[in-house]
């Protein structure tokens, strides 16, 4: 039995000698919140790869930012998720949505004090156009509440955004 499990692992390496190296290389940069340089690593992958890279990505910066109110490592690792090539739509869309989640929840910590008005109108214009570009992804979320709130938080601030 331990010779065919060594016999199908030297296969899997000479036919993708590259596959484990590249899943290691890129889980050891995710696990260092190196999230740019693992999307980097994920230029030529495959559609496969690189969504299941970026998810690695996203997870991360998930539960280790945005779930630990930790919004700047939250926002980079989605930023960096996003950058990876080739995602579909669907997955855009989901990363648009935390994204705009990280940076109106971040405005709702202590710590966002220290932002003048005009940092926090721009984190909050910032945040509805990402809001609203995650289109019908957040199927549970009350998306129209959320953006209806970052909307009144800029009339509040008497720099509402202008729509045509």
């Amino acid at each position: 039995m331990t010779a065919r499990l060594l016999c199908t692992a030297l296969a899997c390496l000479v036919l993708s000698p590259r596959a484990p190296i590249a899943a290691q290389g890129l889980d050891e940069l995710v696990a260092a919140g190196r999230y740019e340089e693992a999307a980097v690593s994920l230029q030529d992958a495959s559609p496969e790869e690189a969504r299941a890279g970026a998810m690695r990505i996203f997870n991360h910066a998930y539960v280790n930012g945005y779930q630990r109110n930790r919004f700047v490592d939250a926002v980079r690792g989605f930023v960096a998720a996003k950058q990876v090539p080739r995602l579909e739509e669907r997955d855009l869309r989901m990363l648009d949505f935390w994204h705009g989640m990280a940076l109106y929840t971040s405005l709702q910590v202590p710590a966002s004090n220290a932002l003048s008005v005009d940092e926090a109108v721009a984190v909050l214009e910032e945040a509805e156009a990402l809001l609203i570009a995650s289109g019908d992804y957040p199927r549970r979320a009350n998306l129209p509440d959320i953006v209806a709130d970052v909307e009144t938080l800029l009339e509040m601030s008497g720099r509402a955004r202008t729509r045509d």
